[in-house]
């Protein structure tokens, strides 16, 4: 069982709340950053996207994710939404990305890579809409956003998949699995989302593949130990979910 206390600013993301979130960037609090390219969106992309070298691939929760990069240097053509601005202007420049940037309302801001096909949407993804995004996307790569939203939004969070989502597209769906009684009584994120859950959460909208389980513990030890707790065992694993018709 974990021990200790769970610091402050943790435990205030677990609401949701845009203010805790905007503190967190703003301070630097970002260790679920992966300052690589993930792997499986690599391993997968032409499963997920179909062969379709222009497809137009959305990442809800997308922060600084390099896979943005990546994906339109292949020449896809990327939609990110983040809920907290600081994310997005240290995207861009930390990878040298010019970009114009457009008001929406009070909730939503847009940028726009100059030269690179990257829109960043600055707002809370459970808002988002298909005409934000600019018409419902061919792909959506989730990575590890489920495992970071409050779990009475899950329901919320799969219809705006759906919603944003062209028919009989896909969703490649990254999520962490681990011991769950290693961690206190009261889990907050991120959360262990294997694949039964997986299966009622999004099986009866779509058809769900499981692609591979891979180790996950190098990467999560840091936020773990943050969260005083020492997992012995967690995977990632990879799900290819196919809208159905």
């Amino acid at each position: 069982m974990a021990g200790g206390d769970v610091p402050e600013w943790i435990t205030a993301l677990a609401d949701g709340d845009k203010s805790h979130w905007t503190k967190a960037w703003d301070t630097g609090r970002t260790p679920w950053h992966n300052s690589e390219v993930v792997g499986a969106l690599q391993k997968y992309i032409e499963q997920l996207t179909g062969g379709n070298k222009q497809a137009r691939v959305l990442l809800p929760l997308c922060g600084k994710s390099l896979d943005m990069k990546w994906l339109a240097d292949e020449g896809y053509s990327v939609v990110g939404v983040e809920l907290v601005e600081t994310a997005a202007k240290l995207y861009f420049e930390e990878n040298n990305i010019k970009y114009t940037q457009q008001k929406i309302n009070d909730d939503i801001i847009i940028y726009e890579g100059v030269d690179v096909k990257i829109r960043y949407i600055v707002g809370d993804f459970l808002s988002c809409t298909s005409e934000i995004c600019g018409g419902q996307v061919d792909a959506i790569w989730d990575i590890n956003a489920l495992v970071a939203i409050p779990m009475n939004s899950w329901n919320s969070y799969v219809d705006t998949c759906v919603s944003l989502l062209k028919p009989t597209k896909r969703l490649l769906l990254s999520t962490i699995v681990y011991d769950e009684a290693e961690r206190a009584s009261k889990p907050i994120m991120p959360y262990s989302v294997p694949a039964e859950k997986i299966q009622k959460l999004y099986g009866d909208r779509f058809d769900v593949q499981h692609l591979e389980d891979t180790d996950f513990l190098y990467f999560i030890k840091p936020q773990a130990a943050l969260l005083n707790w020492n997992p012995t065992k967690c995977d990632q694993c990879i799900h290819l979910l196919t809208l159905k018709k």
